[in-house]
Parts: C-alpha cells; structure tokens; sequence
C-alpha cells in the first residue's frame, strides 16, 4: 500500500540460530549437510558474482 514501510523486523540472535540447529533434522533423518558455513558462504558468493546478482 502507499506510503507504508517495506520494513521486516529481523529475529533476535538466539531465535535465528535456532532456525538454523538442525540437530533434530539430523537424528530424525540422518541428514548430514554437504557444505559446512564455512565453505557455504563464500561458495555462494561465488555463485552470486557469476550470476549477476
């Protein structure tokens, strides 16, 4: 609508890790993430530059 804000609130700190735990994914279903953060991130930034974002 006009004149309204497209502002988000963002989760706190401690709510968005808990999003992230995927411990309970991990024992109900044995998943096993293919990339750590630490290779994650800077892959997806690589993906990112390659595709014009």
């Amino acid at each position: 609508m006009a004149g309204e804000s497209s502002y988000v609130e963002r989760a706190p700190a401690p709510a968005l890790a808990a999003l992230l735990d995927t411990t309970r994914l991990r024992a109900d279903t044995g998943f096993q993430p293919e990339y750590d953060v630490e290779r994650a991130v800077p892959d997806y930034v690589e993906w990112l530059r390659r595709h014009d974002h």
